[in-house]
């Protein structure tokens, strides 16, 4: 299944499809103070039971990328 994450300015909006129909969405507050961890929990807990196999970004907060980048390398390594 494709997580697809879409940051903005005041929100993320998380998918999850298969193939081309939408499982599953979620709408969370944008803060680019959040740590890794913070995003590890908050998203793992939201995607739990998805067996995630790729995952597509789009961000216009590059301060949130790294840490993005951080939780998404815990997710895909299991």
């Amino acid at each position: 299944m494709l997580l697809t994450i879409d940051v903005g300015n005041t929100n993320t909006v998380l998918g999850v499809f298969n193939k081309d129909k939408l499982e599953q969405s979620w709408r969370v507050k944008t803060d680019p103070r959040d740590t890794a961890d913070e995003l590890w929990l908050q998203y793992s807990a939201l995607v739990d039971g998805f067996d995630i196999t790729g995952v597509a970004i789009c961000s216009t907060v590059p301060a949130y990328l790294e840490r993005l980048e951080n939780y998404l390398m815990s997710i895909t390594a299991r």
